[in-house]
């Protein structure tokens, strides 16, 4: 007690600088902090001043830029940027009008009403809407058969284009065995006829035979026939005027059928026959948004010859838009044989590709698949499908594929399916490949077409089914 009394005074001043020190522990350390968190802050702004003296400026077309952001590298960036909207701007003309070549004619400039061509010749007053004196008195009924038909020496009919022609048929084979028969026996006993005859009819049966389907095989660059396209049913009756929608889809067929055409001439150009021949044979062609599902369908064996049924809406997300009647008849993948030419038959279930979702469009119209691209119908352009089915060198496909970018820039290759052909089944039926193996080739191709110019010559419905809207002149 007594050391309490003399020290009283200091323990006192100790007790309470110790409170002191305590108390003041808390906020020191809450100012410490703060001011640590000024010092970094102070610190990220000096490194970012010094980024800015030596900043890199890397602008499109020029040197890299090393130094501060002043107003001439500003006005130097917002000039190149004015520049590539510039540049862009005139892709996208260039990329319209190049889609509209050996399609439509601009009479008087891009400003005007596109006249819809027909391989080359423009077919005046059909499109948008229909005058029945120009369809029943005018040339699109003939223009139009000329396209299909082997028969029209000129370069509009597609066959005498591309050089094709078709394995003899099996009534060909029996005439000419009978007319050669008969005049065997003719200086030949009656004897003689009736031992020889049931081996000879055979075996010259075989000859024939083989003699045409060589001779077919020298004569023609491709296996192709009117059933190798997609025809429209309206043609076939004169007396019929057909709507709008009909003609339109029409043309479109014949638009992107003529692509085909053209690119399969490229690709077999400098052959002499069919043995040398990159493309060898055209199997089909379809257009439509059914497309891509068309080509998945199996081919069912000899009772129907394996078809593919071109049915559908011509875009993809094209609402309802109906034409009246239904396209051409079910193409043909060939000879009635099992399992279709070369003997491979796919099994029923295989898909051709994934379904992919729905999706709807930018402009409002009525939601349709997404693409595999990711293209839907919107107001630049449409999107539809071509399903060609090819036999080819396998090696030549990518020159055939090559071939096909170069007849339009709307085109994108989605999907390639290869299935091997036998050569001897092939044979058997009357198609000779020559000495290389081959494949057939099922090709899926999304095509687009422009609004700029395609949306002038569409029927009322087709516009209003995608949404579109042809602004006044």
């Amino acid at each position: 007690m007594k050391f309490i009394k003399n020290n009283l005074i200091p323990l006192i001043l100790g007790v309470i600088s110790l409170v002191a020190v305590i108390s003041l522990f808390y906020p020191i350390r809450a100012w410490a902090a703060k001011l640590r968190t000024h010092m970094t802050n102070k610190l990220d702004d000096l490194v970012q001043v010094h980024n800015l003296l030596v900043y890199r400026a890397d602008i499109p077309g020029q040197k890299p830029h090393y130094g501060p952001i002043n107003n001439d590298l500003i006005k130097l960036n917002e000039l190149v940027q004015s520049r590539m909207k510039e540049q862009a701007r005139r892709l996208r003309e260039y990329v319209e009008e190049a889609n509209a070549a050996r399609r439509v004619i601009f009479p008087r400039g891009l400003g005007n009403t596109p006249v819809p061509l027909l391989l080359g010749k423009p077919e005046r007053g059909l499109l948008p809407v229909t005058r029945a004196s120009l369809v029943l008195t005018g040339n699109f009924r003939r223009d139009y058969r000329r396209i299909f038909r082997p028969n029209w020496h000129s370069n509009q009919s597609w066959l005498v284009r591309l050089d094709a022609g078709m394995p003899p048929s099996l009534g060909l084979i029996s005439r000419k065995v009978k007319s050669r028969l008969a005049q065997m026996r003719m200086n030949m006993p009656e004897n003689m006829i009736q031992q020889q005859g049931d081996e000879q009819s055979k075996k010259l049966e075989r000859q024939i035979a083989k003699a045409l389907i060589y001779d077919a095989a020298a004569r023609c660059r491709i296996y192709a026939d009117t059933q190798s396209f997609q025809e429209r049913d309206f043609i076939k009756s004169s007396r019929v005027v057909p709507s709008a929608s009909q003609i339109y889809e029409a043309f479109v067929d014949c638009w992107l059928q003529d692509d085909v055409v053209r690119a399969i001439e490229a690709t077999n150009t400098g052959s002499l026959n069919v043995g040398d021949s990159p493309v060898k044979r055209l199997i089909h062609i379809t257009v439509g948004s059914s497309a891509a599902s068309a080509m998945g369908i199996a081919a069912p064996g000899p009772a129907s010859g394996g078809e593919m049924v071109p049915s559908g809406n011509l875009f993809v997300g094209a609402g309802q838009v109906v034409s009246g009647q239904p396209q051409g008849g079910p193409p043909q993948f060939g000879p009635q044989f099992p399992g279709g030419p070369g003997g491979f038959q796919p099994p029923a279930n295989m898909p051709f590709m994934p379904q992919p979702g729905m999706q709807p469009n930018s402009n409002g119209a009525p939601a349709g698949p997404a693409t595999l691209t990711g293209h839907t119908g919107n107001k630049i352009y449409q999107v539809t499908y071509i399903a060609i089915s090819v036999v080819i060198d396998p090696t030549k496909l990518n020159d055939f594929i090559e071939q096909l970018y170069r007849q339009n820039n709307g085109y994108t290759v989605v999907d390639v399916h290869l299935h091997s052909i036998s050569p001897i089944q092939a044979a058997g039926n009357g198609y000779i490949y020559g000495k290389v193996a081959v494949v057939r080739a099922d090709v899926l191709v999304e095509a687009l077409l422009f609004n700029k110019w395609n949306a002038a010559i569409m029927p009322a419905n087709y516009r209003a089914a995608l949404g579109i809207t042809v602004p006044q002149k």
